[in-house]
């Protein structure tokens, strides 16, 4: 009796286990197929970064992972939320500019004693006055105040960032928009990481000059970076060098004066370098190459 009391639980065991097999399988097949389908809708690569605190989607069940690429695929669903961000940020250079060229024309007016200084003064002016003049969407910008349009030009971006725009997410990686520390830092915890994926893993360039420099070198976005991804001297490292491997001429040789391998053992150096290569393979090798810094966001 016993005996079959024990043929019985393996059975049962046994039961349990196929079950539990073929509950793998199709969970195992349903996401390859839902990522062979958002492959063919043009979406990235699903990679992350690798460094010991690196990027990560927030995203996680294969079913969110469609609705994202399905919002993205469409060409026409972010050409509102794309034009409001597009307007706000000129909005906001506009205003910085026009305060700038305040500033300027005082400066100039306190050298007009001085022929030289002043006629050098004038021409920078004129040159400020044309960069104003050229840009667009800024009709309604004098309808607003200063904090109203900081205001406007965050709110966008991040609106446009949830989209997966990646000119919007490196703004807001960036984190350079003039509001108060407490009026933003939460919504930089809750994105920041996915954000910086995405941009990882389209090949990006502006994402890994980011995350090469040093945090003292970024205002606020570097106070949150450190606090969010805290990489070390080793990942700063392997970051520029993702970007020398794109890098081309003088701007090749700049990444090698900035490569910052103070307190690095060799050991630390060899596998940076080893990463970085297995980075700019995976994300970067199709990318443009390099001939200046690229520019994280345009404000």
């Amino acid at each position: 009796m016993s005996r079959i009391a024990g043929y019985y639980k393996l059975y049962i065991l046994a039961a349990l286990v196929v079950a539990l097999l073929i509950y793998f399988l199709l969970g195992t097949r349903y996401q390859s197929t839902t990522e062979t389908q958002q492959q063919e809708q043009g979406g990235g690569s699903s990679v992350r970064s690798e460094p010991e605190r690196g990027s990560n989607d927030t995203v996680k069940t294969p079913a969110q992972k469609a609705v994202r690429q399905e919002i993205a695929s469409k060409p026409g669903e972010n050409e509102i939320p794309k034009k409001r961000f597009q307007e706000a940020q000129d909005c906001q250079i506009y205003t910085l500019k026009k305060q700038f060229i305040e500033n300027t024309n005082a400066i100039c007016e306190s050298h007009r004693n001085n022929p030289t200084e002043f006629t050098l003064c004038e021409g920078r002016l004129s040159k400020l006055q044309a960069e104003l003049g050229d840009l667009p969407n800024t009709a309604n910008c004098g309808t607003m105040d200063v904090v109203s349009i900081k205001r406007e030009y965050y709110d966008s971006a991040l609106a446009l960032a949830k989209l997966g725009d990646v000119d919007a997410q490196m703004c807001i990686l960036r984190s350079d928009f003039g509001l108060p520390e407490n009026d933003t830092h939460q919504d930089y915890v809750d994105h920041a990481e996915e954000f910086a994926g995405n941009a990882l893993s389209k090949g990006d360039w502006r994402v890994v000059a980011l995350f090469a420099q040093k945090p003292t070198r970024l205002g606020m976005a570097g106070y949150r970076i450190n606090g969010i991804f805290q990489f070390s001297d080793a990942q700063r490292y392997a970051f520029n060098r993702v970007e020398r491997l794109g890098a081309t001429s003088e701007f090749a040789q700049t990444l090698d004066q900035l490569a910052d391998t103070h307190g690095l053992t060799p050991d630390d150096i060899e596998r940076a370098n080893t990463w970085a290569n297995s980075i700019y393979n995976q994300h970067f090798r199709s990318s443009p190459k390099l001939a200046e810094k690229p520019t994280i966001c345009r404000y």
